[in-house]
């Protein structure tokens, strides 16, 4: 069983999103610099005690 296609503006808004994101870190040939991660927003799940 395959997915159904994306409908064709959902298809097109995530290849505009993707073209406008700024290059990745992991492209870069060498690793971030601490400073460099340090800038960057900690991402996190919410749990129960957020509630």
């Amino acid at each position: 069983m395959t997915a159904p296609a994306l409908p064709a503006h959902v298809l097109a808004a995530a290849v505009e999103l993707a073209a406008d994101a700024p290059p990745s870190s992991a492209a870069r040939s060498t690793p971030a610099a601490p400073e460099d991660l340090r800038a960057q927003p900690v991402l996190r799940y919410a749990t129960a005690e957020d509630a």
